[in-house]
């Protein structure tokens, strides 16, 4: 977990302030953006925080074929897996199955970090320009819980 705390690619979310994400597939980076700009996910922080762009820093040299979650969040009580979707509503199932797929493979990827005194989190980001904080359906929340994770569907993740 050190491994984690020390990445160089890290970013550090103060306590009491938002960031705003935009997952720029153009360009293949994570861009921070002011609330203004076109952003995907917007973080209320009120507990010191990690961040890091997974795909591209931690699972970049999983093996071929691997599906790997956009991003990680992580305090000393909660750990997100965040994947980013900017999909139609009417294209949200797609998005759910190949979250479920990701999840999979990206919680398989961190077996070899001591995890087990984290609150683990799915969090699959729709983009909206509503501020959502809770929209998963309590069927799919439910299937997480058998796993032993939460899980949300939101554009909004409220770290406390």
């Amino acid at each position: 977990m050190n491994e984690l705390f020390e990445h160089p690619n890290r970013v550090i979310f103060e306590v009491d302030n938002d960031y705003f994400i935009y997952d720029n597939k153009t360009e293949e980076k994570t861009d921070f953006v002011d609330g203004n700009s076109k952003w995907n996910l917007k973080i209320e922080v009120k507990k010191y925080s990690l961040f890091i762009d997974n795909e591209r820093f931690i699972m970049n040299q999983a093996q071929s074929g691997v599906k790997k979650c956009d991003w990680i969040c992580f305090n000393d009580s909660d750990f997100y897996f965040i994947e980013s979707k900017d999909v139609k509503t009417k294209l949200r199932n797609a998005a759910r199955t190949d979250f479920d797929e990701k999840i999979v493979d990206t919680l398989d990827f961190y077996k070899k970090y001591n995890l087990a005194h984290l609150n683990l989190w799915g969090v699959l980001n729709f983009r909206s320009p509503n501020k959502v904080t809770s929209a998963a359906s309590k069927d799919r929340k439910f299937k997480y819980k058998l796993k032993g994770i939460k899980y949300e569907e939101l554009n909004c993740l409220q770290v406390l």
